[in-house]
């Protein structure tokens, strides 16, 4: 079996802050089972202040996804970029836009990957609050590589 073809365990950032962020999120999660990502779980939905976005950007709605996929990371990429075009994001786009939905892959097992069109794990995402603490609460143990566990993580940010 080659290693693209192995279950890998996958944790998304999910986020929305345009129409209903919420149904959006559902979409976007219901599409992803569609498209083989499996054993999909979600954390609570959290409401964030943008960070880095443009002045007067709306408040996301923001949580992370945990599941199972046993593609490579280039596809679960396609898939997730297919997501966010099918509910309505634009296929050229600013980092710092309003946004229906962006799903971005934090991890992809305990892989670190650096290609043109991808990094992981997710590059600024132990800087980020409005990733850590909703994956905080489905694996707070999960190791990211050069930063110790999600737990961690989520300490050093809040300064405990």
């Amino acid at each position: 079996m080659s290693d693209s073809k192995k279950t890998v365990k996958v944790a998304l950032g999910v986020g929305s802050n345009i129409g209903d962020a919420k149904a959006n999120i559902d979409k976007a999660a219901e599409l992803l089972e569609v498209g083989g990502f499996m054993s999909l779980e979600r954390s609570s939905l959290f409401i964030t202040k943008p960070v880095g976005c443009v002045p007067g950007t709306p408040d996301f709605t923001n949580c992370a996804f945990v599941g199972e996929w046993t593609g490579s990371a280039e596809e679960l990429l396609n898939l997730t970029q297919s997501i966010e075009v099918k509910l309505g994001r634009p296929t050229v786009h600013r980092s710092d836009e309003a946004r229906v939905i962006d799903l971005d892959i934090l991890l992809f097992g305990e892989k670190q990957l650096v290609s043109e069109r991808l990094t992981v794990p997710h590059p600024r995402m132990c800087e980020r609050l409005f990733v850590m603490e909703p994956l905080n609460e489905l694996a707070d143990n999960w190791q990211i590589a050069e930063h110790g566990s999600v737990g961690s993580v989520l300490i050093r940010l809040k300064g405990e």
